[in-house]
This record gives C-alpha cells, sequence and structure tokens, in this order.
C-alpha cells in the first residue's frame, strides 16, 4: 500500500504555480514552457508523480532537472561518463564547471574511481555481485554529484527517485524539494540520499 503525504493535495494547477514561484521552470526553454507545465499538472493530478517531456533526439529533460538515472546502466563500464555527460546541460545552466577524467576500474573490478573537476572520488567499491551493486553506484554518483554543487556553492542538489532500471535524478533547491515532498506521492517522490539508502534495506 503506497503511503501518501499527509498534506492535503493542491490541484495540479495549484502545484505548477507554486513551482513556478520556487523557479523550478527557471531553465526551460520557453517555447517548452507551456506544454510542460500542462503535462506536469496532468501528471500530479492523476498520479501526484513527478514528471517532464524529453526532447526526441537527446533525451534531455525540458525542464533540465528531471534526468533518467537506470543503476545497471550507471553501474556498468561507460555508464557513469554518459551520466555526467547527461546531466551536463544542468550544470552549464547552474554555471559550475563539470568536467571528468581518469574513469578507471580497478583489475579486479572491485573499486571504480574516477575525477571531477580536479577531485577524486570512489564511483564504486565492494562486491559486483551484491544485490545492492546498481544501488551503491547510484548512492556513490549523487554524493559526488552533491559534493561538486556544494563546493560550487549552487542551493541546488540531486535527489534519486525510484531505483534500479526505472531510477531517476531530479536537481532542487531547499524549498522545491519540501514542496515536493509534501505534495507528491512520497513513494515515487525524490528523497535525500540517505533517507534513499536506508530504504532500500
Amino acid at each position: 500500500m503506497k503511503q501518501r503525504s499527509p498534506h492535503t493535495p493542491l490541484r495540479g494547477e495549484s502545484i505548477v504555480a507554486a513551482l513556478t514561484q520556487l523557479g523550478y521552470f527557471q531553465f526551460a526553454a520557453v517555447e517548452h514552457l507551456d506544454v510542460l507545465q500542462q503535462e506536469m499538472a496532468t501528471s500530479y493530478d492523476t498520479a501526484r508523480v513527478l514528471t517532464s517531456l524529453y526532447e526526441e533526439a537527446t533525451n534531455a529533460p525540458y525542464c533540465f532537472r528531471l534526468y533518467d538515472c537506470d543503476g545497471e546502466d550507471l553501474f556498468e563500464v561507460g555508464g557513469l561518463v554518459d551520466q555526467l555527460a547527461a546531466i551536463q546541460p544542468t550544470f552549464d545552466q547552474l554555471g559550475v564547471p563539470l568536467t571528468w577524467s581518469d574513469d578507471h576500474w580497478s583489475l579486479d573490478q572491485q573499486r571504480h574511481t574516477i575525477v571531477l573537476n580536479g577531485k577524486p572520488y570512489t564511483a564504486f567499491e565492494g562486491d559486483l555481485n551484491s544485490p545492492r551493486s546498481w544501488a551503491l553506484a547510484t548512492k556513490l554518483f549523487v554524493e559526488m554529484v552533491n559534493d561538486q554543487l556544494a563546493l560550487h556553492r549552487s542551493s541546488e542538489r540531486v535527489y534519486p527517485l525510484l531505483g534500479g532500471n526505472d531510477g531517476c535524478l531530479v536537481f532542487l533547491t531547499p524549498p522545491l524539494y519540501e514542496l515536493i515532498r509534501h505534495h507528491f506521492d512520497a513513494d515515487e517522490g525524490p528523497k535525500e540520499i540517505g533517507l534513499w539508502w536506508q530504504e532500500l534495506g
């Protein structure tokens, strides 16, 4: 049974107005704004879930906030770099650099490291066959991205939604996160990374 927010749900048009006031759509192109807001209002009224529309050629979200993040793809060789390339447009919008180098797996494939903006990070470490390996790759990815956002004094942070092959990431400021946490579906909404990891059991 799904856990719903204890707050009285707003109507879709009201939630879109609240998101707009808090800057959710500030990165969206003007020509995409109306259709994006209509889609989000409809999805909210239907299921209280966060959604976006995506460019057909690049799969970039119109909002430059909500990205697919397949845990399996992220865990596999090359997936980390692909995910960084996918979210780079949002870093560009924020004026935050995002460069990477030295994407490296150890010979026994028990450790994966990468350098972001000159700082080394562990992208995976442990048993490849663990049932939580995809989730660990997602957790460490979110933590390294958020570390870079913090180092560059951005108010935005990345939050995971769901997981596995259905995983997503969303860029939110604290006020946006609180609004969505209180009014969207609690199971399918974004979570702080510590809570997301804890709930995996």
